[in-house]
């Protein structure tokens, strides 16, 4: 899974967001629950999967004519 934006002032320039959304879901899951940082990050990509499979992010998709 790889997960770019471009920026509205360098629309050229493609950045990938993808291990920072995965770590900020892990450190926020560590903050409320704790647990191992390795897991963590495991079960942050599955979440950010799935958030990316939700209907809302399905129809956003569409919408920006993806």
């Amino acid at each position: 899974m790889r997960i770019t934006i471009r920026p509205m002032l360098a629309p050229e320039r493609e950045l990938d967001v993808t291990e920072p959304l995965v770590r900020a879901i892990a450190g926020r899951m560590a903050d409320e629950v704790g647990g191992n940082e390795q897991l963590n990050l495991l079960e942050a990509e599955v979440h950010l999967r799935r958030i990316l499979r939700s209907p809302a992010a399905e129809a956003a998709g569409r919408g920006a004519g993806r």
